[in-house]
């Protein structure tokens, strides 16, 4: 016995579009893509301590977005500066209150991005 035209929409259909759009991607290509990358990097966090940190153990210091993991920030810092990261590790500071006799401010929280890059290479931070 054939099921009636007004019961078809309970049959169960597989869509050939859906299973072509999930086939598999390297974790890295996955969800990184080029407009995403603007925003990440914001500034180079150029301190004393940073400028010891890179010639001792070549690790450069970024501000970074909120928002921002670590597959972005070195995917964002490979195509920015052409280097190979081999390390990044994210400090999240948080904003703390300061106080001015009865002025009540605050400080700016930044999220930093620590990127270890390869042996032998260089960025130039202006």
């Amino acid at each position: 016995m054939k099921p009636s035209t007004h019961m078809a929409f309970l049959k169960k259909t597989t869509s050939k579009k859906k299973e072509a759009s999930t086939s598999e991607t390297p974790a890295v290509e996955r969800g990184v893509q080029h407009n995403e990358m603007i925003g990440i990097l914001r500034f180079a966090h150029v301190t004393e301590k940073t400028a010891a940190s890179v010639s001792a153990h070549n690790t450069y210091v970024f501000a970074i977005a909120e928002h921002a993991n670590k597959l972005q920030v070195k995917k964002a810092v490979e195509s920015r500066y052409g280097v190979t990261v081999t390390g990044v590790r994210i400090v999240a500071s948080r904003v703390k209150e300061v106080r001015r006799g009865r002025n009540v401010g605050h400080t700016r929280g930044i999220k930093k991005a620590y990127t270890t890059i390869k042996e032998g290479q260089t960025i130039e931070i202006q």
